[in-house]
């Protein structure tokens, strides 16, 4: 029995049509959006979130309907992707290689999504991902908030993979239903501007090898680290972390968080990798220095 036999329950589901599945998929992302994001936005408002915020100012109006409107299309061009995935690109049983799938899509992403966003992040590209930071500081619509090119590009990251990996083993509808799933709701975690771990998390490995949502939080603050999406292993490898993260995270989980997007847990011991953000610079001319 394959995943989508149980949402779509006839002996061939294949033979639905396009439009079955584009509103299967519009379904599932009308979930996301009513439960996952309100949710984000519940935890958010209650003493323990205003308490925890790890920039503690608020977020613009204007940036609210402008995510608002975004996920809307966001989620409305996820659903075509999916749904045209789903009818055209039939996999395996739901039962086969559920946790490889899972796995090496995880993994996969992990690596594509570091390449692309720093990319994006250079001069020519920039214009493609200035939609997105917008959010100074974000909230959890942040998560989805893309410009129509780049969630076409975000997709395209997610899917070429699995069809090459799919040339070399069986891929498991539920596996990458899964990953799907977490990675909707991890994109939401990350961009809570909430520090729901505790202070101690990044000191044990057993627990670091997931963002808290201080590492996205202070990427968006500053641009210029913290490329990687859930893990910080690339980040590290490759140079882009903020040798401040630590104290930050520290700070926002203890209630402390900071005041200002130019605020530092103390005054920079040496010059980081990338050159910081003046304040006054327009957020459309900043882009991080090519390595």
């Amino acid at each position: 029995m394959r995943l989508i036999d149980f949402i779509l329950p006839v002996e061939n589901p294949e033979t639905y049509t396009f439009a079955a599945f584009l509103g299967v998929s519009l379904g599932i992302n009308l979930v996301r959006i009513l439960v996952l994001q309100w949710t984000a936005f519940f935890i958010s408002a209650t003493h323990f979130g205003l308490k925890r915020r790890i920039y503690r100012l608020t977020n613009p109006l204007s940036q609210l309907k402008q995510e608002f409107a975004s996920t809307i299309t966001g989620g409305s061009i996820d659903a075509l992707v999916f749904a045209a995935f789903w009818k055209f690109k039939p996999l395996v049983m739901a039962g086969d290689n559920v946790w490889q799938t899972f796995f090496l899509s995880f993994v996969l992403m992990e690596i594509t999504f570091y390449t692309i966003h720093r990319a994006l992040h250079t001069r020519k590209l920039y214009f493609i991902h200035r939609h997105h930071h917008v959010a100074r500081v974000v909230s959890p619509m942040s998560a989805f908030s893309f410009s129509v090119s780049e969630r076409l590009v975000i997709n395209a990251g997610f899917m070429i993979p699995i069809l090459l990996l799919s040339n070399y083993m069986p891929i498991s509808y539920l596996g990458l239903g899964l990953h799907v799933a977490v990675n909707y709701a991890l994109g939401i975690f990350i961009h809570m501007n909430v520090e729901v771990t505790p202070s101690w998390w990044l000191k044990f490995p057993v627990l670091n090898f997931l963002n808290p949502p201080t590492h996205h939080s202070m990427h968006h603050a500053r641009y210029t680290g913290h490329f990687g999406l859930f893990t910080p292993f690339l980040d590290r490898i490759l140079g882009t972390e903020f040798h401040d993260y630590a104290k930050v995270h520290g700070l926002a989980a203890s209630g402390q968080g900071l005041e200002s997007l130019g605020s530092r847990p103390e005054r920079q011991e040496r010059r980081e990798d990338f050159e910081p953000v003046p304040k006054v610079q327009p957020m459309e001319t900043i882009y991080v220095r090519a390595s």
